[in-house]
């Protein structure tokens, strides 16, 4: 027989046990951000906007890093900082 008890998190909830705690917001979502937006995450480095959707917390974009390619992004979870704006 399972012990239950021993898959508690030291909040007393068993995993998967309700929602998750909100998460911290890192500011990208209300960048504006634009498609041909180059920008700059911590760890990807540089890139450029291909797209954006959605709004608020649940905004996402893609954008092509110099060296990692493409990445789909939540933007509320992501480091991202502006470095220009086209046009």
């Amino acid at each position: 027989m399972v012990s239950w008890s021993r898959y508690r998190l030291h909040r007393g909830r068993a995993f998967g046990a309700g929602a998750a705690p909100p998460v911290r917001s890192t500011g990208a979502e209300k960048l504006g951000l634009v498609v041909g937006e180059h920008v700059v995450h911590d760890r990807f480095g540089a890139g450029v906007v291909l797209s954006v959707e959605g709004t608020g917390s649940h905004s996402r974009a893609a954008v092509n890093f110099d060296d990692h390619g493409t990445k789909q992004l939540v933007l509320a979870m992501t480091p991202l900082r502006r470095v220009s704006v086209p046009g």
